[in-house]
Formats: structure tokens, C-alpha cells, sequence
């Protein structure tokens, strides 16, 4: 009998620990050396007598076989062992075939002894009678809808997207509605709150509705909160999160979706309390600012074990007091006003970001929107201004606290970015490069003053991960690894495989599937053990995978199809490149551009106080071949170099120091890694088109190469070198479109 092919997306971990006729097979893969034929001869070698009914052998190291019975997969589990050690057996389930009876949530008299300190319940607060007129006046009250939950907002409105008193509000008289008076009085009367209550949230919790574990954001809102249930009672989760002693952020395990997860993963004190209708909750101390709270996704509740409660329609009075300083509590580890790295924006505020970028023709408007969003990034706002006013004042600056605001005002973002994350190192990275004298410090000024995104994305994130391979987001100016017995060049330098340490077991070693230079930025793909690696390395060198980057280069391209390079390369002088001349072997280089979009690019001129737009174009770039400094050379040769790329002529006018970056972004990978080959894409956006200018249709419609960029610069600037090569003879681009290509 010939087994059908499994399709991995559909397994998970099973939700407890009997067998299931699904078995996971780990360092068990075509990367670790393994064949259909080879596996199925070890299943036959374990119970021979057993039929294998499907099966899948991973491309890297993660396999899975089926059989007719849980009993026939409990007897070959328990053989494998001695058949094939290197595997790593567990079972697997699908979703479809479970027929078990539902995981019972973890009851309230499991975690009876722990305590929260700061914690106080009032059964019966207010009356049923009393409840119910508040459920009827809150109900003739118009409900938000923006949220997956209904709510309503009293007094201070609190902006769920930035963590903030909304800034519509700040200046408001807080205004509470009538019928919560006679609460908000005998609320003042328990004495338990130190501040008077000026804001009021109203939360409908329907059954199967929850909030995520959270601590209500320490920059918003005083200390003590209180929340009154009213109409069904519920579970609240409190958990107090452990920290990373090192980092002092909160631990995460991570672990394959079907491994049995790490021993201790989760060592936070957790404490299930039960809300009986008309009760009231109050937070305070420890409670409030050391301890998460949030409510499961789920229909039912557990108050003793093996017994469950429906849920009904729950409504919460929360009420609060707004804060308008920094908070100085004594837990930093989950105050944002101390730690911001703590609550990270949610990414729906990025296209509201978006928004407000500069527009000539709005500045007022603008200058609205952006004092809108630094009140609402007030907290994060003081941190980021400690750290970068007293360079700037290094740098030059006589007036750091104009320049500073003047950065918040050119890009409003700034005020997201991480000071620990981002800020700081790269305050760090411009400093050394001034130490080195890269960099003049009137010039370094300049450039952070006026594109403030110098300080932005030093961040590695994580941006897919299956069965040891990783592909990340490389931030720009970073290097991968360090070359064999060098140092880190100035303290707080990171590199990739820096990040690969502090986020994966000692023994674990990062391999490089893919290279990216320095300067570039975007998809990076990973492997965290050998059988990965060696998968990841082969589809590369067997050019399966699809690769796309995204450039800002100088000039209006007067393409109007794609275009094809075929210059080849040859080694230049130091580390740099060039086109091979005739008679000269190169390797051969295969590039596919196409033009996204024309505009112009500002920049400021060093020696003088002008500001200049020179025409640029957006281009999205296939690499067919993978040779190094590919796509730099010979957008170069065909007169656009890279934006900020200084050594193939990318810097505007020949000025130094002008573009923050090289504008050139690993933009996607398409990897054949899905079920049948089919493609896998990882994708990681950024904001060249946000960098460019709009210009006129007709405009936009006319080839702009270099030597037009160049008469656009004022008389006395140096021109920007045409690409040449080592005779000093221009060199001609080898490039055909796509149509005469095919003709």
C-alpha cells in the first residue's frame, strides 16, 4: 500500500498527552538525509506488520506519518527509539478527527493560595435592582463600535491605539455621566482611592468575547482602578509576569507548535478571581501596577475543577483617574513612563502615522496632526528627548530643544521608535562615525536634524519561522556577523548573529542562508541547525528562490518595461566592483528592474543653507543571479545609482553625507517551501515611496538620467560622477526590455 501524502499546516500539538494515530518526526527530513523509501524501511522495521497510510518528509527536518489506529502509533512510538535514536517521536493531531471533550479552563479553586497583594473584591456592591437601572441608563447611552468589544468613554478618553489619554480630551473638563454619580460617591466613601475619579470606560463583555492580558498603561492613569460587573459575573486572569534578568524585559518561550514545550516555560504567578454580578474590584500597589489582568476568549467559566458556568452579557463600569506626568512607580518592569518597551503600539497606529507626514501645501494642518500625535506620545516623547538633546548640543546645536521639536515635526514617527531599541544604539552608531571622522559633527547634525529616520530601525524582528528555518528583517547599517577576530567597533554595536545568540539555546549556531551587505536592509533567511541550513544554502545556490528588493536610485529611468542588465562583474579596487570590459571574464549577472514610481528627493546642501529636490525614481528590482554588489553596479552603469550609495555615485551632486541610508531593501523572498513545492512569500515592507516627492504627470513621464540630476544643482557643487570604469571611459550598461528581449 502506498501512502498518501500528509499536508503539514494541518497538524497541531495534541491538547493532552493520550495517543492519536498521528505521529510528529523530528530531525527526521530530506535535510537530515532522509527519502520517502528511507523512512517508510524504518516504519517497517519498527512494526512491520503496521500500515503506514500517509505520509510527509519535510524538506528540512520535520516529518509526520499516519496510521490506521492510535494503537498501531503508540507501537511504533515506542520502538522508534531504538530503531532510528536520532528522531525526536510525539504525537500529532488534526483538528477535524478530535472528538474529545473540551479542555476544561483552569478553575478559580486552583490558585486559591496565591495571592495579589493590593487585591479587593466587594460582593454586592451595589443591588440587583440598582444594577439593573444602570444597565438600562448605560444602554440609552450610544456605544463605540471601533473595537471588537462595545464601549463607551466618560471624562478622559483613553486612545486604545497609543496607549494614551486621547489629546481631544486632555484639555476637556472631565465630564462623568449622571447615573454613575451615586457609584463615583460611594466609591469616595470606601476611602481606597487617592485621587479623585475623572474618567470612566464602559466595557460589554458577550460570551465569548475577552481583553487580552494587559496592565493598564502606567503614563495613563493614576494609581487605584476600580471595575464594577454588572448583569453576569466572569473570571479575570491575573498573571505577574517574570522578567529577563539581563534585559529586564518580559520572558517569552518560543518552541514548534507540536514539540513538547520547554520544562518551567511559563514561571509567572498566576491567580484566577471570580467577578460575581454586581461586585466591585479594586487595584492597587502591587496589583495594579505589577500585575496583568485580562479576561479568556471563551463561553464558559470554572469556579471549582471539572465544573463548568455559562457566561452571560457582562457589562464593566471601569473608573480611573487620568494621569499628566511620567509615572515614577516602584515596578519599572511594566511601566511604560520607565520602560517603553513595554507596550509596543499596535501596528494598526502605522497608517494613521502615515497620515502625517509632511504636505507643503497643508503645513498648518500638518502642524496640527503632528502636536496631536506628540501629545499622545508624550510619555515615550521625554525619554527620546533625554537621550538626543544632549548629542545634538555635542554635535553643534545651540538651540538642541528647536531641533529636537523640528525632528518630531519632519517625521512624527520618530516618537514610536524603541529608546532602548532604536534610538540609543544608533545615537550610539552616528557618534562613532564621528569619532572616526566619517563624519564632521555640523554635518552629523544636519543629518539627524533633518532626516530624523537616522535614528530609526536598529530592531531585528522575526518575520517567519518554520522547522529551523528563520527569516528576519536585517535592519540598514548592521552587519550580519562579525568577521573572525574582530571586535564590535563601538559599544551597543549588534549584529544578526548577536540577536540569534540572545534569542535561541547556547548550543544552537546561526547559519546564513542568504547574504545582505551592510547598508541593505530587508528579508534575511536563517537556519538554526545544520540539516536547516543545508536547505535553506541549496535552494539558494539552485536559484529556487524569487528575490525582490526595492531601490531609490537617482534619476527618472526612461523605461517604460521592464528592463533586463546583463553587464558581468569583475572585481575593482579594494572591495568595490565594476563591468567587466570586453575582452575581460566577469561573472555573469542577471538583474530584472521595472519603475514603481518617479519623483524627486529632497536633500539638503552642506556648504550651503539651500535645500534642493533632485528627481528620483522607485524601482522594484528581481535578482536572477545573486553576484555581490549586483543590483549597485549595475543600476550605476545604467546611470541611476542607488540613493546614498557613495561608492557607485549615489550620493546627489557628489556631496557626502547627504541621504541617511543606502536606499536598497531586500523586499521579498519567495521560497518553495509550501506543500508540493508550492512558493512560500515573505515579505517585509518599508517606506522608500514615502521618501519621494509627488511630481507632475508630465514630468514624470520624461527619462531624467544623472547628467540632468547634475544641472539641476546650483553652480559651484561638485557633479556626481558618472560610473566608469577603471580606464576612465564611461561604461555603457549591457540592458535590453522585456520585449525587445523576447523579439
Amino acid at each position: 500500500m502506498i501512502p498518501h501524502d500528509l499536508d503539514p499546516s494541518e497538524f497541531r500539538r495534541p491538547r493532552d498527552k493520550r495517543p492519536t494515530r498521528h505521529v510528529y518526526l523530528a530531525n527526521c527530513g530530506q535535510g537530515c538525509g532522509d527519502s520517502t523509501q528511507s523512512v517508510l524501511e524504518v516504519l517497517d522495521v519498527a512494526a512491520p506488520d503496521t500500515v503506514v497510510e500517509g505520509l510527509h518528509v519535510g524538506i528540512a527536518g520535520v516529518s509526520y506519518a499516519s496510521f490506521a489506529t492510535a494503537d498501531a502509533a503508540e507501537r511504533i512510538c515506542g520502538r522508534l527509539a531504538d530503531v532510528a535514536p536520532r528522531w525526536v517521536v510525539r504525537y500529532a493531531e488534526l483538528p477535524a478527527e478530535s472528538q474529545r471533550a473540551p479542555l476544561l479552563p483552569s478553575s478559580v479553586a486552583s490558585t486559591v493560595g496565591v495571592d495579589v497583594p493590593g487585591l479587593e473584591l466587594f460582593s454586592d456592591f451595589v443591588s440587583e435592582s440598582e444594577a439593573q437601572e444602570l444597565l438600562a441608563a448605560i444602554d440609552a447611552c450610544p456605544w463605540d463600535t471601533s473595537i471588537k468589544r462595545r464601549v463607551q468613554h466618560y471624562g478622559h478618553a483613553f486612545d486604545y491605539a497609543r496607549l494614551a489619554i486621547a489629546e481631544d480630551s486632555a484639555a476637556a473638563p472631565p465630564q462623568l455621566p449622571e447615573f454613575s454619580a451615586g457609584v463615583v460617591q460611594r466609591l469616595t466613601s470606601l476611602g481606597r482611592l487617592p485621587h479623585v475619579i475623572n474618567q470612566l470606560t464602559i466595557n460589554e463583555y458577550l460570551p465569548g468575547i475577552g481583553i487580552a492580558s494587559h496592565c493598564d498603561a502606567h503614563s495613563a492613569f493614576e494609581e487605584g482602578i476600580v471595575a464594577l460587573s454588572l448583569g453576569s459575573g466572569i473570571v479575570m486572569e491575573f498573571r505577574c509576569p517574570e522578567t529577563d534578568n539581563s534585559s529586564g524585559k518580559l520572558s517569552v518561550g518560543k518552541h514548534h507548535r507540536l514539540a513538547l514545550p520547554p520544562p518551567s516555560e511559563d514561571h509567572a504567578l498566576h491567580k484566577n478571581v471570580w467577578l460575581p454580578a454586581n461586585s466591585l474590584l479594586i487595584m492597587r500597589g502591587e496589583a495594579r501596577y505589577a500585575w496583568q489582568h485580562g479576561i479568556a476568549w471563551r463561553k464558559t467559566d470554572c469556579i471549582d475543577d471539572g465544573r463548568t458556568l455559562a457566561r452571560g452579557r457582562r457589562v464593566s463600569m471601569t473608573f480611573r483617574t487620568a494621569r499628566h506626568k511620567p509615572c515614577d512607580c516602584q515596578w519599572p518592569m511594566l511601566c511604560n513612563s520607565q520602560n517603553p518597551s513595554t507596550h509596543v503600539l499596535p501596528s494598526r497606529l502605522g497608517a494613521a502615522t502615515a497620515q502625517l507626514e509632511p504636505k507643503q501645501h497643508e503645513d498648518n494642518e500638518h502642524a496640527s496632526q503632528t502636536d496631536s500625535l506628540i501629545n499622545g506620545l508624550g510619555s515615550n516623547m521625554v525619554f527620546i528627548r533625554d537621550a538626543v538633546e544632549p548629542l545634538l548640543q555635542v554635535w553643534g546645536s545651540a538651540t538642541p530643544s528647536e531641533h529636537f521639536d523640528l525632528m518630531c515635526q519632519r517625521w512624527p514617527a520618530l516618537l514610536q521608535c524603541g529608546v532602548e531599541t532604536d534610538i540609543k544604539p544608533r545615537l550610539a552608531q552616528v557618534s562613532f562615525l564621528v569619532g572616526e571622522g566619517v563624519l564632521t559633527a555640523p554635518a552629523c547634525l544636519r543629518l539627524v536634524v533633518e532626516q530624523p529616520r537616522t535614528l530609526s530601525d536598529y530592531a531585528i524582528q522575526t518575520l517567519w519561522e518554520r522547522d529551523g528555518l528563520i527569516a528576519v528583517h536585517k535592519p540598514f547599517d548592521m552587519r550580519i556577523d562579525l568577521p573572525k577576530g574582530e571586535r564590535h567597533r563601538w559599544p551597543g554595536e549588534r549584529t544578526v548573529a548577536d540577536w540569534f545568540e540572545e534569542h535561541h539555546p547556547p548550543e544552537a549556531r546561526v547559519r546564513f542562508c542568504n547574504q545582505l551587505d551592510h547598508a541593505t536592509s530587508g528579508v534575511l533567511l536563517l537556519a538554526s541547525t545544520k540539516a536547516a541550513g543545508r536547505v535553506g544554502s541549496q535552494l539558494f545556490q539552485d536559484r529556487r528562490v524569487e528575490k525582490y528588493y526595492l531601490a531609490l536610485v537617482l534619476g527618472h529611468p526612461p523605461w517604460q518595461d521592464e528592463v533586463q542588465l546583463f553587464d558581468r562583474l569583475i572585481d575593482g579596487d579594494g572591495f568595490a566592483r565594476r563591468i567587466a570590459q570586453p575582452g575581460e571574464v566577469g561573472e555573469e549577472a542577471e538583474t530584472h528592474a521595472r519603475v514603481v514610481k518617479r519623483g524627486r528627493w529632497p536633500f539638503s546642501v552642506s556648504d550651503r543653507d539651500a535645500t534642493l529636490a533632485v528627481p528620483a525614481a522607485l524601482l522594484e528590482v528581481r535578482l536572477m543571479t545573486g553576484r555581490r554588489h549586483q543590483i549597485r553596479v549595475q543600476l550605476a552603469a545604467a546611470g541611476h545609482p542607488i540613493l546614498g550609495d557613495a561608492t557607485y555615485g549615489g550620493e546627489p551632486g557628489g556631496s557626502s553625507a547627504v541621504a541617511y541610508r543606502t536606499f536598497l531593501h531586500a523586499h521579498r523572498l519567495r521560497l518553495p517551501l509550501g506543500h508540493d513545492g508550492a512558493m512560500i512569500e515573505v515579505e517585509d515592507p518599508c517606506s522608500f515611496e514615502e521618501e519621494l516627492e509627488q511630481i507632475p504627470e508630465a514630468e514624470a513621464g520624461r527619462g531624467a538620467a544623472l547628467t540632468d540630476l547634475n544641472r539641476s544643482l546650483e553652480s559651484g557643487s561638485s557633479a556626481a560622477s558618472e560610473f566608469r570604469n577603471e580606464s576612465g571611459d564611461a561604461c555603457p550598461p549591457t540592458c535590453e526590455t522585456k520585449e525587445s528581449a523576447n523579439t
